[in-house]
């Protein structure tokens, strides 16, 4: 999972703390953190939480699952089928749908 795919489930002052990818203001953000205890740690905590929903085992076998779709869908030759009976990421991410609640309860707590 690379940086900009979670990007869209992880907000500025929400979730983290924002610091410069060439870290100039790495300095004046600890300082503010430390200036600013409570908010700090209600940062860390709700970025505690998204991260224990996001990479709980449920998600990330929806998150596997779409991507495998994703790139089934792009090859030009169809996957041979799974043999009778053996367990598939459809069973285990709700019947092979997409989890799109996935996407829908980030979006809805983004909008909050």
């Amino acid at each position: 999972m690379l940086l900009r795919d979670l990007q869209h489930f992880f907000q500025k002052w929400k979730h983290f703390v924002p610091v410069d990818f060439d870290l100039q203001n790495l300095e004046h953000q600890i300082r503010w953190a430390k200036a600013h205890d409570a908010e700090a740690r209600a940062i860390a905590e709700a970025a505690r939480e998204r991260a224990l929903k996001l990479f709980s085992p449920h998600y990330m076998a929806c998150f596997v699952y779409s991507s495998l779709r994703h790139y089934h869908d792009m090859m030009a030759r169809p996957i041979d089928a799974p043999p009778p009976g053996a367990k598939t990421l459809d069973h285990l991410c709700k019947k092979g749908k997409f989890c799109g609640h996935l996407h829908a309860d980030f979006n809805r707590e983004q909008h909050r």
